[in-house]
């Protein structure tokens, strides 16, 4: 998020420095610092942290905050590779806009339930390239690459074993905006064999702004019951 802070708003800023250091008001941080008596979230009853409220809060999880969140930021990274590829290639994207008969794997290539979070395909080499997104906070985003690598191994398989060459590219963009240089060198290499031409500083800005403007709104309304889905957020 560093990147980006003369780019943000000032509130969002504040939220990101005070999130790396454990400051803001959190249930657990009110109750430490003697301003509230329980620790417990407002929508769960679980013990809250700036942790559970951004990632693992089962209610905030079904009422659908951090898929929205994963999705704004996948949405702008499809849109963005569709508007830079060639027509050899075939870009799908689990989002509505995206999807090709409620899937992302072609049933002509496949028939599977698997729906990777991106798909690029190039017919002609007979090459597919699988993409996997998380939106995860920053402690658990090594863990979260290893668990979906394995998620999709069995579809990369299948797929290999009907003449395709498959690369899986699990990657990861943190809750508050975080891309390690891993899944940035990840990405550009992705985009780098599809001859895919982006400003890729722009990229990794665009995507960490996204995942971090919609945390801060998650955050915003953490105490808010009924949470209705908002647009999809835009850099």
């Amino acid at each position: 998020w560093q990147s980006i802070s003369n780019n943000i708003p000032k509130g969002v800023l504040s939220f990101a420095l005070k999130a790396c250091s454990n400051g803001l008001n959190t249930p657990d941080n009110l109750k430490r610092w003697g301003i509230r008596k329980t620790d417990k979230c407002e929508l769960c009853k679980c013990r809250s942290s700036l942790e559970h409220i951004l990632n693992w809060c089962p209610i905030a999880l079904n009422e659908g905050r951090f898929t929205w969140r994963h999705n704004s930021v996948l949405n702008h990274f499809a849109i963005t590779i569709k508007k830079n590829t060639n027509q050899s290639l075939e870009i799908i994207a689990d989002l509505p806009t995206f999807w090709l008969n409620g899937g992302t794997i072609p049933p002509d290539i496949l028939t599977t339930s698997f729906r990777p979070d991106l798909v690029i395909i190039n017919r002609s080499q007979k090459k597919i390239e699988l993409l996997e997104l998380t939106c995860s906070f920053e402690k658990n985003i090594e863990s979260a690459h290893i668990r979906k690598a394995k998620k999709y191994n069995d579809l990369k398989v299948d797929l290999e074993r009907v003449g395709w060459v498959v690369q899986l590219i699990p990657f990861e963009v943190g809750s508050t905006g975080q891309i390690t240089k891993r899944n940035k060198k990840a990405l550009i290499d992705v985009l780098k064999r599809n001859h895919i031409k982006v400003n890729n500083n722009n990229l990794f800005k665009d995507l960490s702004k996204i995942s971090l403007l919609c945390s801060y709104s998650v955050f915003q309304a953490h105490c808010v019951p009924n949470w209705r889905d908002p647009p999809y957020l835009h850099p």
